[in-house]
């Protein structure tokens, strides 16, 4: 990528994180942004056709910033703890995080996150037969509570919680392995 078109994106993302900070992002307008920016609306059009995907680009990063810094998804059965302190650190780690959890924006970003993270253990072919029920289901479960919590709570006060949640995913999965 040109060096220029990595500098402008840069300045368009940081100062969109900026606004972002400030009001909501369905109130970001691309003028707003262009004018604080100090570029033209075009140049903003020559990288993003709206808001909305500049913002499923910043998602899109959240996402493989997880996926780079995660291995072994088939952990969070295994050593729910250990996986949770990896996962908060690749999760935390992203400077675009807290914006994501808008009210607005809080339902589509979770569904693409346990996507994600569903694909990843389905790829890590943890075997059904081990669970009384459908695996899937409970990854949807733990991860819209793990992803509820993350998008409440600053990195340190969930990083308090680790080993409290990391107890409740062990307990509710050595039901299911066992039967209820």
């Amino acid at each position: 990528m040109d060096l220029r078109v990595k500098k402008t994106k840069r300045l368009i993302r940081n100062t969109f994180l900026e606004l972002a900070q400030k009001k909501p992002i369905e109130k970001i307008t691309i003028r707003e942004l262009a004018e604080k920016a100090e570029i033209s609306k075009p140049t903003f059009y020559a990288h993003y056709d709206t808001i909305y995907d500049l913002l499923d680009e910043l998602e899109e990063e959240v996402i493989n910033n997880i996926s780079l810094n995660m291995d072994g998804f088939e952990q969070l059965y295994l050593e729910p703890e250990e996986f949770l302190k990896k996962f908060s650190e690749a999760y935390y780690s992203h400077p675009f995080v807290g914006i994501l959890w808008s009210d607005t924006l809080e339902g589509n970003f979770l569904k693409k996150i346990v996507g994600f993270l569903n694909n990843k253990i389905e790829r890590q072919e943890l075997l059904q037969h081990d669970y009384s029920c459908n695996i899937e289901i409970i990854a949807l479960f733990i991860f819209n509570g793990i992803l509820g919590c993350m998008g409440r709570m600053k990195k340190d006060e969930f990083d308090k919680e680790i080993e409290s949640i990391g107890k409740l995913i062990s307990n509710g999965i050595g039901v299911t392995k066992l039967g209820w």
